[in-house]
C-alpha cells in the first residue's frame, strides 16, 4: 500500500469503507470484522474499488499544478520574485511567501515563482 492509498484509507475512514459493503446483520460476522486481519482484507478490497478514483484525482492534480505554475510565472513576469533573474523552464521553484510551517496557505496569493537558489536560501523563513 503506497502513501496515497494510506491517505485514502484515512479519507475514507474504515467506517465509511464498511458502509459501502452490503448490510451485515449477523452478529458473528460483525464480530469477525473486528479482527484486524479481516479488516485489513476488507480495506484492501475497498481500495481496489477506490484506485481508479485515485488515478483520476492524480491526473487532475497534475493538470491543476501545471495550470497554477503557468499562472504564477505569468503573474510574476517570468522572473524570480526575489532576485528578478529570468526563470528557465524546468528550473522553476514555487515558493510560499508565508511558509506552510508558519501557517501560510497554498493560495495563489501566497505563491511566487522563484529560482532554486532563492527558494532554497529562504527555506522556511518569512
Amino acid at each position: 500500500m503506497d502513501r496515497d492509498e494510506e491517505a485514502l484509507i484515512r479519507i475514507y475512514n474504515t467506517e465509511e469503507i464498511f458502509a459501502t459493503l452490503p448490510s451485515i446483520e449477523d452478529p458473528d460476522i460483525e464480530a469477525m470484522l473486528l479482527d484486524p486481519e479481516v479488516r485489513r482484507c476488507v480495506e484492501e478490497r475497498a481500495l481496489d474499488r477506490l484506485r481508479p478514483k485515485l488515478k483520476s484525482a492524480r491526473k487532475e492534480a497534475r493538470a491543476l499544478a501545471r495550470d497554477m505554475l503557468g499562472a504564477i510565472v505569468r503573474r510574476d513576469g517570468g522572473g524570480c520574485f526575489h532576485c528578478g533573474d529570468v526563470l528557465r523552464p524546468g528550473a522553476i521553484h514555487i515558493d510560499h511567501l508565508v511558509p506552510l510551517t508558519k501557517n501560510g496557505g497554498a493560495e495563489l496569493e501566497n505563491l511566487v515563482a522563484s529560482c532554486a537558489h532563492c527558494n532554497l536560501e529562504k527555506a522556511a523563513k518569512l
